[in-house]
């Protein structure tokens, strides 16, 4: 699948020249559509500022963000249909975005808590949404970050570079930025400006989210806190980042429900931007709705917990093992792989099988004893946090274990105390 996702300014001072990439030439107003043009999306993506308001519709009114939007989107249709001509999949959407324009009376467009958290956060929700339409293992991403200004590439980019590597699928990345127009410009003898591709990228899916990971755990959690009120949830959130960073997913199956509801709270709350109230207090328009710009990043990493969980009482040797392949990086793979491997075959020199759970423990104790070897091993309910590491998840005193025709399950008894440790 193939994806174009642009940014846009004040496209109505755009001039109309000739946009070149790869010896393909074509005359526009924006570079996109010449993108468009040679490289046939799936799917094309772009993203025009609230701020354009006050010059296609005059001044804004007070009322709800999705009506006052869909307002300016037809308000623009004249030069929409102009940068995509016939368009098939082609969606505009309009971003909250700010700024000052001194141009008409000083009008100032912010954030009820100024800053940029709404930009980032509806650009993401919204890419995220459309994506999830389509169907396929891998995706390509074109991002054209020539038109927008200010902060408008930058988030943007910052913005496609979270899903890239959070959606789980293979993922080729190129940004693109054309050659300023410069100097004098004449409508009869248009100048032709390269469409450059600045960076391409090739991201794994497991590489991707360990990446994810990376980045969230870096964050302080007090941003997150802003997010979601609960302190107690965002603690659970981070313990288990750091049971996918060890590669514990015996572990965070348990925690598929708890994920899967915050991740759904945390759609919520981004999908009200689009119902937030536009406040006029004079010549200041307000957006009135409050959610921090970490929002998107704590929505992407609950996006691969969910992923790496199952959400069962018990998960088999090879449910495990392919989990592993799938999420964890190349150390915890081999760790746990190396531990279920060790499992399964001292469990097979027990003749009978072991229908029923018991501590993993206790039929390692049992095996040794039957191989004439004894060793004095204290019983804990509690696991040693190195071990429980060091084996994968597979912490002797916390892991149960039944094995039956010929298939090996692994459960914890109490996942909470599992937790704990991290």
């Amino acid at each position: 699948m193939r994806v174009l996702i642009s940014v846009l300014g004040d496209f109505t001072s755009y001039k109309e020249v000739i946009y070149s990439i790869n010896n393909y030439e074509s005359k526009s107003y924006i570079s996109s559509k010449v993108l468009y043009e040679y490289l046939k999306p799936d799917i094309t993506i772009t993203f025009i500022p609230f701020t354009l308001y006050h010059k296609l519709r005059k001044k804004p009114k007070g009322g709800r963000y999705r009506e006052l939007a869909d307002e300016l989107l037809s308000a623009s249709q004249k030069y929409v249909k102009e940068f995509y001509s016939e368009g098939k999949n082609v969606e505009f959407f309009v971003a909250p975005a700010v700024g000052t324009f001194f141009d008409h009376d000083k009008l100032v467009y912010s954030e009820k808590d100024r800053g940029l958290n709404l930009y980032p956060n509806y650009v993401y929700y919204k890419i995220v949404s459309e994506l999830e339409k389509t169907e396929g293992s891998s995706v390509e991403f074109h991002v054209d970050l020539t038109h927008g200004i200010n902060y408008m590439p930058a988030l943007l980019a910052n913005v496609i570079t979270i899903i890239a590597n959070s959606i789980g699928k293979q993922v080729k990345l190129s940004f693109y930025n054309s050659d300023p127009l410069a100097g004098k410009f004449e409508e009869k003898n248009p100048p032709t400006l390269n469409i450059n591709e600045v960076s391409r990228y090739v991201i794994k899916p497991k590489d991707g989210m360990n990446f994810i990971t990376t980045q969230f755990m870096s964050i302080d959690e007090n941003y997150f806190r802003k997010v979601i009120q609960d302190s107690n949830t965002i603690t659970e959130i981070r313990k288990l980042a750091k049971a996918f960073q060890a590669g514990l997913f015996l572990l965070l199956n348990y925690y598929k429900k708890n994920i899967d509801e915050v991740k759904r709270q945390l759609e919520e709350k981004l999908k009200g931007i689009d119902d937030m109230e536009v406040v006029i207090e004079g010549c200041k328009v307000k957006y009135n709705y409050s959610l921090h710009h970490s929002a998107y990043i704590l929505h992407a990493m609950l996006s691969i917990l969910s992923k790496a969980s199952l959400g069962k009482d018990e998960l088999e040797a090879v449910e495990l093992t392919k989990l592993a392949k799938s999420y964890a990086n190349e150390l915890s793979k081999e760790l746990l792989s190396n531990e279920i491997d060790n499992i399964s075959g001292r469990i097979k020199k027990i003749e009978s099988e072991v229908p029923n759970y018991m501590k993993l423990a206790e039929i390692l104790k049992r095996i040794d004893e039957e191989g004439g070897k004894k060793e004095e091993e204290k019983s804990s309910d509690t696991p040693n946090k190195r071990n429980l590491i060091a084996h994968g998840g597979l912490e002797r005193n916390v892991t149960f274990v039944r094995y039956t025709g010929g298939k090996l399950y692994f459960k914890y008894k109490n996942p909470e105390k599992v937790l704990d440790q991290l």
